[in-house]
């Protein structure tokens, strides 16, 4: 279940980071990073481990002025693995 909403969100923040870019709007690429920080201090203690990964990665991408302003790449999901404690950034390549 947390997989697919992650996938929904990544999807909706790439479409809108698409538009920002056509329309020379940078600042809604950092704002957007500013608010997902932002959710992920304020998720509830039982909250999956996985979602406040999924928002600092997406936050940290938008921020990374080469990897944000490429229109050629996403924002593809974190590979996690919490069985082994550890986790791993997935390729942004399209």
């Amino acid at each position: 279940m947390v997989i697919i909403i992650v996938i929904i969100l990544l999807q909706e923040l790439n479409r809108l980071r698409s538009a920002a870019l056509a329309l020379g709007f940078y600042e809604l690429l950092e704002a957007t990073a500013k608010l997902l920080d932002r959710e992920c201090t304020m998720l509830p203690a039982t909250a999956h481990p996985d979602a406040a990964l999924q928002m600092t990665h997406a936050a940290n991408f938008l921020r990374h002025s080469e990897l944000a302003c490429d229109a050629s790449r996403l924002i593809l999901p974190m590979q996690t693995n919490f069985a082994g404690g550890t986790a791993s950034t997935a390729a942004a390549d399209s």
